[in-house]
């Protein structure tokens, strides 16, 4: 017989468990991320408008299966630069 271990004899402590890769890029897995609801009343606007804004490019968004998630200060940080592209144009 050969040294590996059988399927059925129970593994040791360390092998029992494989570390999962970090989905996220560096960095992100330290942001707080919210909903389209919750960041659409704290700018106090449509979520349609948020949802259109993430789609069409203009503010940060992740979407996860159906829905998005913002990082508020990114998207303030967004809507700021394109207010002061406005002004500039």
């Amino acid at each position: 017989m050969d040294d590996r271990t059988s399927d059925n004899e129970p593994k040791k402590p360390e092998e029992a468990l494989t570390p999962m890769p970090d989905p996220l890029p560096p960095g992100m897995a330290q942001r707080k991320f919210v909903s389209t609801a919750e960041l659409a009343k704290a700018l106090d606007v449509d979520p349609r408008t948020l949802i259109k804004a993430a789609k069409d490019g203009k503010v940060p968004a992740l979407r996860i299966a159906r829905e998005f998630r913002f990082d508020p200060a990114a998207v303030r940080l967004a809507l700021s630069n394109n207010a002061k592209r406005k002004k500039q144009g």
